[in-house]
């Protein structure tokens, strides 16, 4: 069952003012119209609610009985009597516990100027109870853009997207949208401009990365529209010739290591083991499918690899880069042409890359294409769309490409912008910009929160488990191991955002490197040929997770404890949760804790990896509905950037 808005009668902007104004809160209420006051007065009743029943209609019969109060009170010229008493049963604690927690009850805010037209009140001055069912939160009404039967509610910013595209039908457009600002929203009313302008709904094509982004689209554009992952569509495209690459091999389908390495001769190299060979031509082949080259080069070497030249002489990795080019450059040219006595996995980056080489386009039968989730496009896919006839509209965000980069279409598209978030409150705004301003990648301008939603920032100087269900968010894997063992030492079952696969292979490796001296094949370890290599390695990084995790592991930790840990582990909604930062993209949590080092990597902009981290920050941050606790080093970094650009 959806849970029922309630909308009172209090701005974002009082109420951040009495947040910040603390004891002195009172002189802020002096000034405050009395209908505000009335809304404060009923969400200070919140936490006493939510300890009897959550049910939203409780607090709106309190709102009805006080407004009632106050309109009779006003009529006997007694206005100014009550609200001063009613200021004086105001406490601040009180309603910043209420702030905290009114989502949990369906509770928001209004705008400003509602309150100033007194929407909510009936011609009699009386609480309107249908004010919560047709109160758009501000939104504008484009009525005039698509004359259907239906009208619908857009913001400012995307009315003027729609009226854009509605009058230039045949330009493709670049939409970069910051997290929360509606984008999948936005699609849906494009097609809709699209269909009110002759477009045939069978010749519109909805495309996404992933499956996952495409289950996330609304039924009815799924029901109605032709949806496909880029995988589906190259599989398509390909000609009969390449019927062998036509349908991708299961993801549990491993490249057989043992046959390419007799086929290419990858006998091992000094300390490098010919399974490691194999694992860098198979990420060589990966790198060079997702690029926009024609041609196999040391560039698309792994970096992980490129790191064995710090360990070897020059001459050692110009043998090993040699050989791995030499395999990386067979594997590809089997993955094309099937060669017999050997069956390779074939994968959609595969499948990708040879339609844009051969360069083909998108089918003719399609006119129009809308593309979600566009950050992720990387350059053969680009190259794809390049060739492709049709108009395409891209929506995406720069910020959120895991990578920290940003592929760019063509100079010539158009590129609008949305900064106005529907899902964070201003609050987040004072977080997210800083962030933003940090990044490498160009900044779009700044991220506006919606003012009728109130998220709280609390920030710790020590991290511990919270006392309510949160969504605890990390940044590496030796945080995710530390904080499902923290949560299972105290016996909480919690969900696990991230792959547990992976995770337990990563787990796995370091028992066994450890232990048994096992070369790890985990790609965050694979670079690690001894176990104190990996110790030095991570302990010059200044990696506290991994400190905690070395103290575990050096007491005795074993595979058993791990185990344990995995136990704890539960699909319950409602639950703890925990997971990398970089794999929470699409979701969103109703409180969320960032562990300490997701906000580590601020304090370092010439880092070469601070523009995927930050990019992971930003993720993690924007997931938040309504309360962050954040480490107090994010409020200092911040403070610190304030200072200097002041």
């Amino acid at each position: 069952m959806l849970q029922e808005t309630l909308y009172i009668p209090v701005s974002g902007k009082t109420l951040y003012g009495l947040l910040e104004a603390g004891s002195s809160f009172q002189a802020v209420l002096a000034e405050t119209h009395l209908d505000e006051i009335l809304g404060l007065f009923a969400l200070q009743q919140i936490p006493n609610l939510i300890k009897k029943t959550f049910n939203v209609l409780a607090l709106e019969r309190i709102l009805s009985d006080t407004f009632d109060i106050a309109c009779a009170e006003t009529q006997k010229g007694r206005a100014d009597i009550l609200k001063r008493g009613l200021i004086e049963n105001l406490a601040i604690k009180m309603i910043k516990a209420g702030a905290s927690d009114m989502y949990r009850l369906g509770v928001k805010l209004v705008t400003s100027e509602t309150i100033q037209k007194r929407d909510y009140l009936t011609a009699k001055q009386e609480w309107d109870f249908e004010f919560k069912k047709r109160y758009t939160g501000g939104l504008y009404l484009g009525e005039s853009i698509v004359r259907t039967n239906r009208s619908y509610f857009l913001t400012e910013e995307q009315a003027r997207i729609i009226n854009l595209v509605a009058s230039e039908i045949d330009e493709p457009l670049h939409l970069q949208g910051y997290a929360g600002t509606g984008k999948t929203f936005l699609i849906a009313k494009l097609l809709e401009v699209l269909e009110s302008r002759g477009v045939n709904p069978n010749e519109m094509l909805i495309l996404t990365y992933t499956y996952n982004q495409i289950q996330a689209l609304p039924k009815e554009l799924r029901k109605k529209y032709t949806h496909k992952t880029f995988g589906h569509l190259v599989s398509e495209i390909l000609p009969v010739e390449f019927s062998h690459l036509k349908n991708t091999s299961p993801q549990n389908m491993p490249f057989p290591h043992k046959e390419i390495i007799a086929l290419f001769n990858l006998t091992p190299i000094g300390q490098v083991t010919s399974k490691t060979l194999v694992l860098a031509a198979i990420g060589t082949v990966s790198n060079y499918c997702f690029s926009a080259d024609t041609v196999i080069g040391n560039h698309h070497l792994p970096n992980w690899f490129t790191e064995f030249s710090q360990k070897t002489s020059s001459a050692e990795f110009a043998w090993l880069s040699e050989a791995v080019l030499k395999a990386a450059n067979g594997i590809w040219e089997i993955t094309r042409q099937p060669s017999q006595g050997i069956e390779l996995p074939v994968r959609v980056y595969h499948q990708v890359k040879l339609v844009s080489l051969l360069g083909l386009p998108i089918p003719a039968r399609f006119s129009f294409v809308i593309i979600d989730e566009a950050h992720d496009i990387e350059p053969s896919i680009l190259q794809i769309l390049d060739v492709s006839p049709q108009n395409t509209i891209t929506l995406g965000e720069c910020f959120q490409n895991l990578k920290g980069v940003s592929h760019q279409r063509s100079l010539s598209i158009r590129e609008r912008r949305i900064t106005h978030s529907y899902r964070s409150g201003t609050k987040l705004s004072e977080i997210i910009n800083p962030v933003i301003n940090a990044h490498p990648l160009e900044s779009r301008g700044l991220y506006c929160g919606n003012s009728e939603i109130i998220s709280d920032v609390q920030y710790y100087k020590k991290a511990s488990i919270p006392d309510l269900p949160t969504t605890i968010l990390v940044s590496n894997e030796w945080s995710l191991w530390e904080w499902i063992q923290r949560l299972a030492n105290e016996n909480i079952n919690f969900k696990l955002i991230s792959n547990i696969k992976d995770i337990h292979a990563f787990v796995s490796d370091v028992l066994s490197l450890k232990n048994f001296g096992i070369c790890p094949t985990h790609r965050d370890l694979r670079k690690f040929w001894k176990w104190s290599e990996l110790v030095d390695y991570f302990q010059n990084q200044g990696n506290s997770s991994f400190k905690g995790i070395y103290k575990m592991l050096e007491r005795g930790y074993a595979a058993k404890d791990w185990a344990m840990a995995r136990s704890k582990i539960t699909e319950v909604d409602n639950s703890y949760a925990v997971g990398r930062a970089e794999d929470s993209r699409n979701m969103e949590f109703n409180r969320l804790m960032l562990a300490p080092d997701t906000v580590d990597v601020l304090w370092d902009e010439e880092q070469k990896s601070y523009a995927k981290a930050s990019s992971a920050l930003y993720v993690a941050i924007t997931r938040t509905k309504h309360v962050l606790l954040a480490p107090i080093a994010l409020q200092e970094w911040i403070e610190e950037k304030n200072g200097s650009q002041s």
